[in-house]
């Protein structure tokens, strides 16, 4: 069998700096009265400095933002990768603040000032907080005295839209933008003063006189029709523009949540198509400085992108600015420094929770900072940020499926697939609706490459997979599982295909995990428990006897199972069980890049051990299941390797396995 079930490791090479100010955006706040060191459940910029001990300062994309010549632009990342934070601290960066008469403070004596130019701020309980580091952006003090402070924002937010049904989604709507009116009330007074001024002509009294009938109305949620909505925020930009003499800055987090929500029934009726177009005008409208020449600057984040006809919008597929989101390899390096993270620990967590790539840059990295973060705080190696996903319909797709369960079984064996992404058009009227029968029930086994790009793109744009970089041309890409976390996830839901499939015993496969481990660490050629452990479980196997075990690996059996599929089977529920214990085995599953023989290729840390085993059907002996060739040189070319051993399973016909090891053969006289 030439199928190659194995999972990638990133190996990292730690970078050794002597100054804290020259490599790391790791700043401290000091004083902080805390009982943890970093916490994962904020969601605002100051809620990140007041909970935590340690944070990451992403404050130089604030300059990037402001620098960048696009008007409007899109931000796009998997949840929980800092985009609600970003976008809190570039408004509290911004916004002038003003009184309840509307009167601008003095930015000297606010909080924001404080924090930004001082590093100083108060905590829930009224404590003073410092930072240790002053914040990146702070070295640039022209800048900071241009916008910091200066600037009216509108800041809005979708997060907390839910769907119950379209009556109550619309009105939820509705009352997000009566809020932001609110927060500006005391332009009314403006107006009023305005329209009572000797200076104003007639004509333009009238006008005035307009602005707050349309004022009140937004502010009370009288104007509620998709055309009215259509043109809230421009009407607000341009009371705002006209109050403080400045141009607007519009910041929507989670603009695509209203879509997202849309998402989670399979029905679509009439309503749901209108709302999804008219919210496409809405946030094109907002945000396109053609149409709104009051607008500075828009930026959106969230996790897809719903409409690029008039901004751009920065993803992994392109774009820039994708470096303040999530961690780079130094502000991981600096936080296991911080933590005393171990060597092993470092290997490993860079192993399960880095690799994610963008098109531009091959050399970049990116680390999910959630999982990292959660490492840190509990020193466990496991699928921390699916946690917080509840992408159910996945499983329920491998299962039912076969194109799709085929290709992350590709994307298992460290195969590249190619999609044709809907990045570029957003989620369209056309995407949602196929979105819709894809991930919600009766689900579909519509193997078309339009279901295939759609549950890709989903899955690129979630974070499941990463795009292999340089491969974006015209749409088409190719992507790839970024790291152990993903294919662990992949290979979980893939175990669930084979055991409602196949009936297979976990607890008998968990004695057989146990005896590999110890034969893998023994110096010994034979093992009889793993010979039992193997047989028992064969034996529990109830479909064993109706598969067609031949020479021939393409014979089916009546379950449709072919020897290659059983073989592959037990590898994939081996490799599984192990990679989801590395704390108790230590061992990591070694990248390879095409077929070469060996079913699995692990590393034992602690023995520094190459370990390859081949897995056969009634072959002549095990000696023949595997042949020891350089061919699996480039397997462990990457790591500091004392030895190999060569480990062959050979099953047969009547439930038996005969296993043999070849004597254990030293590195540097393999290679």
């Amino acid at each position: 069998m030439n199928t190659i079930i194995s999972i990638s490791v990133v190996f990292f090479s730690w970078k050794i700096h002597s100054n804290h100010a020259n490599y790391t955006a790791l700043n401290i706040v000091e004083n902080a009265n805390l009982s943890y060191e970093i916490n994962t459940n904020v969601s605002t910029f100051k809620e990140l400095l007041t909970q935590n001990k340690y944070f990451i300062d992403k404050t130089l994309l604030i300059k990037a933002l402001i620098n960048n010549h696009e008007y409007a632009i899109a931000i796009t990342r998997p949840t929980k990768w800092g985009k609600s934070i970003n976008l809190s601290m570039i408004r509290d960066f911004l916004k002038m603040e003003f009184d309840h008469k509307g009167a601008v403070y003095d930015r000297r004596g606010t909080a924001n000032y404080r924090l930004f130019r001082r590093g100083e701020l108060i905590s829930e309980n009224g404590d003073m907080i410092r930072l240790k580091y002053p914040l990146l952006i702070n070295d640039d003090q022209e800048f900071l005295d241009k916008y910091q402070g200066n600037r009216p924002v509108i800041y809005l937010s979708f997060g907390n839209i839910t769907w119950t049904n379209y009556e109550q989604f619309t009105k939820d709507f509705t009352m997000t933008v009566c809020d932001i009116f609110l927060e500006f009330h005391f332009l009314l007074n403006y107006m009023q003063i305005e329209m009572e001024s000797g200076n104003k002509s007639t004509y333009d009294k009238g006008i005035v006189k307009d602005d707050i009938m349309d004022f009140r109305q937004y502010l009370f949620g009288k104007k509620n029709n998709y055309l009215e909505l259509e043109q809230s925020l421009i009407f607000l930009c341009r009371m705002l523009h006209r109050y403080t003499g400045k141009k607007v800055y519009i910041l929507i987090d989670e603009y695509d949540r209203p879509i997202i929500e849309i998402l989670k029934h399979r029905e679509f009726p009439f309503e749901e198509r209108n709302f999804v177009n008219f919210f496409q005008f809405f946030i094109c409208c907002a945000v396109d400085v053609d149409v709104n020449d009051h607008l500075a600057k828009g930026v959106l984040s969230g996790i897809y992108p719903v409409a690029s006809r008039n901004y751009k919008t920065h993803s992994s597929v392109h774009g820039r600015l994708i470096e303040f989101y999530g961690l780079s390899p130094d502000d991981v390096y600096s936080l296991f420094t911080e933590y005393n993270a171990t060597t092993r620990q470092s290997i490993w967590a860079t192993s399960w929770y880095g690799g994610y790539k963008i098109n531009d840059n091959e050399a970049h990295v990116s680390y999910n900072a959630y999982s990292v973060i959660q490492f840190l705080n509990t020193k466990r190696i496991e699928n921390h940020w699916i946690k917080t996903r509840q992408d159910d319909f996945i499983t329920k797709l491998i299962q039912c499926n076969p194109m799709i369960r085929n290709n992350i079984k590709r994307l298992i064996k460290n195969q590249k697939v190619i999609i044709n992404i809907i990045d570029n058009k957003g989620l369209t009227e056309t995407c949602v609706e196929t979105l819709k029968l894809i991930i919600n029930p009766p689900y579909s086994n519509d193997t078309s490459d339009k279901v295939k790009n759609a549950f890709f793109s989903y899955l690129l744009s979630m974070g499941y997979v990463t795009i292999v970089p340089k491969t974006y041309y015209k749409s088409e890409l190719k992507i790839q599982i970024p790291n152990l976390e993903m294919v662990g996830e992949f290979i979980k839901r893939l175990n669930l295909f084979y055991v409602e499939e196949y009936h297979f015993d976990n607890k008998k496969l968990e004695i057989i995990i146990n005896d590999l481990y110890v034969f893998m660490l023994s110096n010994e050629t034979v093992s009889e428990n793993l010979e039992i452990s193997f047989e028992e479980f064969l034996q529990s196997f109830p479909s064993f006897e109706d598969v067609v075990i031949k020479n021939n690996a393409s014979s089916n059996s009546s379950l449709g199972l072919t020897q290659e599929e059983f073989l592959r089977s037990i590898v994939d529920l081996i490799v599984i069980h192990m990679s989801h214990q590395i704390e108790k085995y230590g061992v990591d599953f070694m990248l390879q890049e095409s077929d070469l023989e060996p079913d699995i290729a692990v590393y034992v840390h602690h023995l520094q051990r190459g370990i390859i085993i081949k897995i056969g059907f009634n072959e002549t002996s095990p000696r023949t299941v595997f042949k020891k060739t350089k061919k699996y040189k480039p397997i462990f070319s990457k790591i500091d390797l004392q030895s190999i051993k060569f480990i062959g399973i050979n099953i047969l016909p009547d439930k038996t396995a005969h296993i043999l090891a070849l004597p254990l053969t030293l590195f540097v006289d393999y290679v």
